[in-house]
């Protein structure tokens, strides 16, 4: 992405860039020559990035953090909760709310207030079988959408006064993903000689591979939201499969690297609740970024899986 190069040498506050997609996020503004400064409970490994250590549960050194970088923008990346029950509710509420507040708050009171990019949940989203829209009705369906739902309403509070772009982001996957989601579960067991026991798995999602979730951030940050009102844009390709058809996209790669995976579906339960029709209608973020993930499934998954073997 050449054109992030013209924000080389601008001070950029990220927070959670130790994370899945913030990991992704800090490479790509290093490689473009952006002063990053990362703020956050861990220190990473990414040259070139300041680590500023806190927790954002702490308002006090949260402003901290925005004092010290002196950002023209914030991305705000950090999340608790995002692989099912890895957190408590209450937990995530201090943390993707009210921290989330105290660092609207502390962008909000600089002299020039910088443009803050958040990321969501396309779980937000009350379950339809049409493509979700922008305009879509919340609805979630669990604790962790609960606040991130929240969140955006927040968000839209302190739109009125500063520039703030939410991406709702659908399903993420790619190296470095979480152990305790699908797809590093499912490749791990199969490389253990197990087999992998899932529910039928008939559920449809919109996956969207590490790398073009993370370009999403930075060509937001390149077309910045106007002042007044929040712009909210799905971070999907538009494109839906269920994960019964993914995770068989996935054993074919097992297979072509020697694999035997003992795939059965149907051997557990669903999960109750579960949204059945998580797809992205992505005609916003094509008219906002003239750009939507253009990763194919199958590529993104074998670079995945090889990244593990």
């Amino acid at each position: 992405m050449d054109e992030l190069r013209t924000l080389a040498g601008q001070s950029v506050l990220v927070t959670g860039g130790t994370g899945f997609v913030g990991l992704h996020v800090l490479r790509q503004g290093r490689d473009a020559g952006i002063r990053l400064w990362n703020f956050g409970s861990r220190v990473g490994d990414v040259d070139g990035v300041t680590y500023l250590t806190g927790d954002l549960r702490d308002a006090d050194a949260v402003r901290r953090a925005v004092e010290t970088a002196n950002p023209v923008m914030v991305l705000h990346l950090a999340t608790l909760g995002g692989t099912y029950g890895s957190a408590r509710f209450a937990d995530m509420v201090a943390a993707n709310i009210t921290g989330f507040d105290s660092l609207l708050r502390a962008a909000r009171m600089m002299a020039t207030p910088p443009h803050v990019i958040a990321t969501g949940s396309a779980l937000e989203y009350a379950d339809q079988s049409a493509p979700l829209t922008e305009s879509s009705p919340l609805g979630p369906s669990n604790e962790y959408s609960i606040t991130k739902a929240a969140a955006a309403l927040l968000a839209s509070y302190y739109a009125r006064g500063m520039r703030l772009t939410l991406l709702r982001l659908f399903n993420v996957y790619g190296p470095g993903e979480p152990a305790g989601r699908l797809l590093p579960q499912v490749v791990s067991t199969v490389r253990e000689g197990k087999p992998v026991e899932l529910t039928h798995l008939e559920s449809r999602r919109d996956f969207v591979y590490v790398s073009d979730a993370a370009e999403a951030v930075w060509r937001s940050a390149l077309r910045p939201a106007s002042s007044g009102v929040l712009r909210t844009l799905n971070v999907g390709t538009g494109q839906g499969i269920s994960f019964r058809r993914y995770i068989e996209a996935a054993a074919e790669i097992l297979r072509s690297h020697g694999y035997e995976p003992a795939i059965r579906f149907g051997a557990k339960p669903s999960r109750p609740g579960e949204a059945m029709n998580v797809v992205a209608d992505v005609t916003r973020l094509r008219e906002a970024l003239g750009w939507v993930p253009a990763t194919p499934l199958r590529d993104g998954l074998r670079r995945t899986i090889e990244s593990s073997l």
